[in-house]
């Protein structure tokens, strides 16, 4: 979501995704967000009953870029994988 819409969510109110990329009680997902903006973000949010657990968060981002100049249509991907590790106390 935006930034706007991440401060609804944090502050425990009503909060806008893209649709089809919104998923809850989940605990592995796999999806495709078309469109995204740019200053968008990842929201992932834990329970708030869940406590002393490690916990890994794993995401692949693949972004696809199409750029088309003049008759030359250039395609560039970008992968990225990120592992987050916390303690929730």
């Amino acid at each position: 979501p935006s930034v706007e819409e991440f401060n609804n969510a944090v502050a425990g109110e009503p909060f806008n995704s893209y649709s089809g990329c919104s998923h809850e009680n989940m605990f592995s997902v796999t999806a495709t967000c078309n469109n995204v903006e740019q200053d968008s973000g990842l929201l992932i949010m834990m329970p708030e009953e869940v406590t002393g657990v490690l916990t890994d968060v794993t995401f692949k981002l693949l972004e696809n870029f199409v750029v088309t100049l003049q008759d030359l249509t250039l395609i560039t991907l970008q992968l990225c994988q990120i592992t987050l590790r916390f303690y929730i106390f």
